[in-house]
């Protein structure tokens, strides 16, 4: 997940609940606010300024307070005195933010520039140059591609993600999922399968083939595996949406057969 990327680089352990959590963030307010009116060393304290107004930023990601995440994270990059080992935690967090209130073009644009930057930051070029995180990245811009119809952009970054990670079963998934709305439905099965083999308890990979099943309206295959994504994992919204419409589709072929 993007927010455990971003603590890694923050070196923030996570509070265990919400309430520590929003404690925390009142605390890193403060903090910063009082090192805006720093007078001692001022890049030091801007810089440490920086850093805790990220961590406040990842603090509302997880709170799952978008626009006060994207509010402080966009703050914190106005200000521009960032530390330049974090430069691409604010872009990562923010395009977080963006995708969860549906911005998905936005999210896409930072997306693309923080991969930009990743590959402009390391010696040579080519894909021997991508960090593991680059990769999770252009997975993540593959499903952004995905929601605004963008198939093709999207299943050149799964691709792209799988180039390096041959064994990434939400890659195959995305994919699957992108076929199939491009009717290309054989291949969509075979990528989801082949999702389901790399990761048997994970309910997304379920949970897609299930769209890919609903798109070729094989509604009791769809059904089938919406229940295999809830049977992993009852919190699934996405899933049990699928089943919902799965089950209409099933009624209406047999009211009409």
């Amino acid at each position: 997940m993007i927010t455990d990327l971003a603590a890694t680089f923050l070196g923030w352990e996570m509070p265990d609940s919400p309430d520590d959590l929003s404690e925390t963030i009142a605390a890193w307010q403060e903090l910063a606010a009082h090192l805006d009116h720093s007078q001692d060393h001022i890049a030091q304290a801007r810089r440490l300024s920086y850093r805790t107004r990220l961590r406040c930023g990842l603090g509302y990601c997880l709170l799952e307070d978008w626009p006060q995440a994207q509010r402080v994270l966009e703050e914190a990059e106005a200000a521009g005195e960032g530390e330049p080992s974090l430069a691409d935690v604010a872009p990562l967090l923010l395009c977080t933010a963006y995708a969860a209130q549906g911005q998905y073009e936005a999210a896409i644009a930072r997306w693309t520039e923080v991969l930009d930057h990743m590959a402009q930051s390391r010696p040579g070029r080519g894909r021997a140059v991508f960090s593991p995180q680059a990769t999770i990245l252009y997975l993540y811009r593959g499903e952004l591609y995905a929601e605004v119809g963008q198939y093709e952009q999207a299943m050149a970054d799964c691709e792209r993600a799988l180039r390096d990670h041959p064994h990434c079963a939400e890659a195959y998934a995305v994919r699957g999922q992108c076929l199939a709305y491009l009717e290309r439905y054989e291949q969509a099965v075979t990528d989801c399968d082949r999702a389901i083999e790399l990761a048997p308890d994970d309910a997304r990979v379920y949970r897609r083939r299930g769209r890919v099943y609903l798109r070729m309206r094989e509604y009791e295959k769809a059904l089938a595996d919406f229940d295999r994504a809830l049977d992993r994992d009852p919190a699934d919204t996405l899933a049990a949406a699928g089943r919902r419409e799965a089950t209409v589709g099933l009624l209406f072929r047999i009211m009409t057969a």
